[in-house]
C-alpha cells in the first residue's frame, strides 16, 4: 500500500493522548468481517461511514450507486458532508430529480467524471438505488485518485471492465479484496477498495503519459497529497493503567481518568527519520487492547511538508506479531 504502508523505525517517540475508544459500537458489531474492522473504523474517523438510524452499520447490505456517491463526496472533500448543496437545483438525470437525497452527491461525480450514467428512451438515468458492482466501484476510485476514465478506456467500449481491473490492481486498489468483482459491493467491502485508494499513488498526466505522484517520490498517496493523511507505524508502550517501558515524565503526562497517554516508538514519518524529538498530544480513539502490539497511527499535519500531526484519526492495530505480552486491568 505504497507510502502509508512503509515501514517505519524505532528511533523516536510520538507521544499523545486518546479517550478509550476503538470504533463505532454497532448493534450488529459482532457481523462486520473482522479483517475489514481497521479499514472501516479509519473511514469512520474520516466522517465516510456511520450507523443507520438503528445502530447498526448493515456490514452486508449491497451498497447502491447513490451511496457510493455520497462515500466519494465525503471522502474527497475531507469528511465533510454538506450534501453537496452547490451542485443541488439541477436535475441531471431523470431519475434524480431536483429534491432528490442524493442529488448533488451524483451531480458532483458527475461532473468530476468519476460516475456517469446512459441514456434509455431518450432519457438520461443514473439508476441511484442500483447495485454498484467492485468493478463499477474500483473504476470509480480510480477517477478519484487521478486517471482519466476517457484516456484509460474506462467508457464506451467492451473492454472497460478489463481495462479498470488492471488499474486498479497496478494501483492496489483491488488488494486483498475477496468477494467477486463483477457482483454488488458489500457495505464492509467497500471499506476495504476505499481504503486501498487512499493509499494509492494519486495520478496526474504530462502529455497524455501518466505521471504517478511526485518526480520525488512516485508513491505518493492520493490520501498523503489531497488528505494531509499519514501513517506513523510503532509499538504501543504505556497508558494510565500497564506501563512497559520505564518513564520519569509519565505520571506527568496523563490527562485525567478518562484518557491515556500513548507512547508509540516510530522510525519515521513521512519518510523524514531526523530532527523530530518533540512530544505531541491529541485526542485520539483507540483500543486499551492493544497494549504492547504493533500499531499504525493515522493523522494528519497542516500541510504537505509538515510532519507535526494536529489531527488524530485512528490507532490501528498492525498485522506484525504482538511484541510484548501483557495483563490489562
Amino acid at each position: 500500500m505504497r507510502t502509508l504502508k512503509k515501514v517505519l523505525a524505532l528511533s523516536l517517540v510520538f507521544a499523545m493522548a486518546f479517550t478509550l475508544m476503538a470504533g463505532a459500537a454497532y448493534k450488529d458489531e459482532d457481523s462486520i468481517d473482522s479483517s475489514l474492522r481497521d479499514d472501516i473504523t479509519l473511514l469512520e474517523a474520516l466522517g465516510v461511514f456511520q450507523g443507520d438510524e438503528n445502530g447498526n452499520f448493515n456490514p452486508t447490505n449491497n451498497v447502491t450507486r447513490a451511496e457510493a456517491a455520497k462515500m466519494i463526496y465525503v471522502l474527497k472533500n475531507n469528511g465533510v458532508d454538506d450534501k453537496a448543496v452547490a451542485f443541488q437545483g439541477v436535475s441531471t438525470y431523470s431519475d434524480v430529480p431536483v429534491g432528490h437525497w442524493a442529488e448533488g452527491y451524483v451531480n458532483y461525480c458527475t461532473n468530476l467524471g468519476i460516475m456517469s450514467g446512459w441514456t434509455e428512451n431518450g432519457q438520461k438515468v443514473f439508476n441511484p438505488s442500483g447495485n454498484v458492482t467492485g468493478v463499477e466501484l474500483t473504476k470509480m476510485l480510480l477517477c478519484l485518485v487521478g486517471y482519466k476514465a476517457d484516456v484509460q478506456g474506462y467508457t464506451n467500449n467492451n473492454a472497460w471492465q478489463t481495462n479498470v481491473l488492471m488499474d486498479g490492481a497496478n494501483a492496489g486498489i483491488t488488494n486483498n479484496y475477496t468477494p467477486s468483482v463483477y457482483a454488488a459491493a458489500p457495505r464492509q467491502w467497500t471499506a476495504r477498495l476505499l481504503v486501498n485508494a487512499i493509499n494509492a499513488p494519486f495520478v496526474t498526466y504530462n502529455r497524455g503519459e501518466i505521471m504517478y505522484g511526485t518526480a520525488d517520490d512516485p508513491t505518493l498517496s492520493y490520501g498523503r497529497n489531497y488528505l494531509r493523511l499519514s501513517i506513523a507505524e510503532g509499538t504501543l508502550t504505556a497508558t494510565n493503567t500497564v506501563r512497559i517501558i520505564d518513564s520519569d515524565d509519565f505520571a506527568n503526562t496523563l490527562r485525567g481518568t478518562n484518557q491515556d497517554t500513548v507512547i508509540v516508538d516510530v522510525k519515521e514519518i513521512n519518510n523524514h527519520k531526523d530532527n523530530y524529538g518533540s512530544t505531541t498530544y491529541e485526542d485520539i480513539d483507540a483500543d486499551n487492547a492493544l497494549m504492547g502490539q504493533k500499531v499504525k497511527v493515522y493523522y494528519r499535519t497542516a500541510n504537505f511538508t509538515d510532519t507535526k500531526p494536529t489531527e488524530v484519526f485512528a490507532v490501528l492495530a498492525d498485522s506484525s506479531e504482538k511484541v510484548v505480552n501483557t495483563t490489562v486491568d
